[in-house]
């Protein structure tokens, strides 16, 4: 199937929009943090890239991909280098702000049982 790769690239970018709605995760400063953070993972791995397909140590075989080539590699590989690392901060921002509820619900949690511990220590005297 043509379309498998731009398909499971178009899943990661949905579901990264719909965790970063959901939960409200900021996964940057700003449009343009984000947009220069892309750039550069952009023309890393462009390069990375090319160098790879020229070098011999990976190769796009027409299934599964559109067919549109850009230089040495398939539109798809270029969409990959954007929405992955996109994906992967969404995915990132999400897990910290839930991991850093979850740690102040510990911390909370055990700061209310030493009070208790405290409270009921203190009028018992």
């Amino acid at each position: 199937m043509e379309v498998e790769y731009l398909g499971i690239l178009a899943a990661l970018l949905i579901w990264a929009f719909l965790v970063k709605l959901k939960y409200k995760v900021q996964a940057f400063k700003s449009i343009k943090h984000c947009v220069l953070t892309m750039l550069l993972f952009f023309i890393v791995g462009v390069a990375w890239d090319h160098f790879a397909i020229y070098r011999g140590h990976w190769a796009f075989p027409g299934d599964g991909i559109l067919g549109i080539h850009l230089g040495l590699m398939p539109l798809e590989e270029y969409l990959f280098i954007i929405v992955v690392p996109f994906w992967g901060t969404v995915m990132y921002r999400a897990i910290e702000k839930a991991l850093g509820v979850w740690a102040m619900r510990r911390v909370l949690e055990k700061g209310a049982k030493e009070l208790q511990g405290t409270t009921t220590s203190e009028g018992e005297k």
